[in-house]
């Protein structure tokens, strides 16, 4: 039996766990072997398995990904027209304030200042860590946070009638690892 395990922003919604579950399936008859799919509560969860769990298939976001090159994973497949792109949402970033508050998942915590150097000044950026892409939209939506910053299929699923609006986008290509 194979263990198969899925970043957990891509199951957050109804159709993303459908798609995954459907792609393990097909993965399964393709490969002529039993398959355990495995998706996380949320990203902290996911963290602690990355230290414990012995998984040999894993769609993850870059950190993970990078982690899991560390421990000897090596990427097998990139999905076919498969991209996921990260949105930073927020308010008006032109608004002075003493500290800006960016709310995230722990793990992107570490892609922020590459993506948005030019958006934070770091030494004014307080980070604040929430379990899921929603927490994310709704600490920004609510006041709690200046910026978010999510995933776009996380960020449509969101049904809202007054969005707060997306300030950037940029891509990230998620891929396959295997031992």
């Amino acid at each position: 039996m194979l263990t198969f395990a899925i970043c957990p922003h891509d199951v957050e919604t109804e159709e993303g766990l459908k798609f995954w579950e459907n792609f393990s399936q097909e993965l399964e008859e393709k490969l002529n072997e039993k398959i355990k799919f495995i998706k996380f509560k949320d990203y902290f969860e996911e963290r602690l398995s990355l230290s414990k769990e012995d998984i040999d298939l894993y769609y993850a976001n870059p950190i993970t990904a990078f982690r899991l090159y560390q421990r000897g994973y090596i990427p097998v497949v990139k999905l076919k027209n498969h991209n996921d792109d990260f949105i930073l949402i927020g308010y008006d970033p032109t608004k002075e304030k003493d500290t800006i508050t960016v709310t995230t998942i722990y793990l992107e915590t570490h892609i922020l200042p590459i993506l948005y150097l030019n958006e934070f000044d770091f030494l004014r950026t307080k980070i604040e860590y929430v379990p899921t892409q929603e927490d994310i939209y709704y600490s920004v939506k609510e006041g709690k946070a200046d910026f978010g910053v999510m995933y776009e299929d996380n960020y449509y699923a969101i049904k809202d009638k007054d969005k707060v609006p997306i300030i950037k986008k940029c891509q990230q290509i998620f891929l396959i690892f295997s031992w």
